[in-house]
């Protein structure tokens, strides 16, 4: 993994890279170091609206339809953003 992200980051020289480590995500968004996947979930739920936020299929939300992976990509994102990036 390590190896590929320095792959990853040397592809994308004419864009800066910035690692953030899971614990920065952590303590931005629940602003505790050992909050869960979930406590990282809800702490964007609430930052989007609330349960407004997912909605449903008749009337979703901004979140509406994120699942897996892209929950931690926008927790990345929205750290990133926080801290200033």
């Amino acid at each position: 993994t390590v190896w590929w992200a320095c792959r990853f980051a040397e592809a994308a020289h004419r864009v800066p890279v910035v690692m953030l480590p899971r614990r920065a995500v952590k303590l931005a968004l629940c602003g505790d170091s050992r909050a869960k996947d979930a406590n990282i979930r809800q702490a964007l739920i609430d930052r989007f609206g609330g349960s407004a936020a997912t909605g449903r299929k008749a009337a979703p939300g901004p979140l509406y339809g994120i699942s897996r992976d892209v929950w931690s990509a926008l927790a990345i994102a929205v750290t990133y953003s926080i801290q200033g990036g």
